[in-house]
């Protein structure tokens, strides 16, 4: 998905989270880029459907302009 499809399914309900739990987290940090990954556990709903309990591996890139860190980059991989 987009940032703007993933968004879109966020507000209009067609993607709804009824748990997130991230466990700890590491960070790099070089310049004006920093990478963030750790191991959630989530359930949720997609299209009204359940999506089970479930760890998932995320990795989000980070970049910095001036003071505002912006996310510019997310991918989750299910825990298998």
């Amino acid at each position: 998905m987009t940032r703007d499809q993933y968004l879109g399914a966020i507000e209009s309900g067609r993607i709804d989270y009824a748990m997130f739990e991230p466990g700890e987290m590491s960070v790099r940090v070089n310049g004006n880029l920093a990478v963030l990954r750790y191991r959630a556990e989530l359930e949720a709903t997609h299209d009204g459907q359940p999506v089970p309990r479930r760890a998932y591996w995320h990795t989000a890139c980070f970049e910095r302009e001036g003071p505002i860190w912006q996310a510019v980059w997310s991918q989750a991989t299910a825990v298998r």
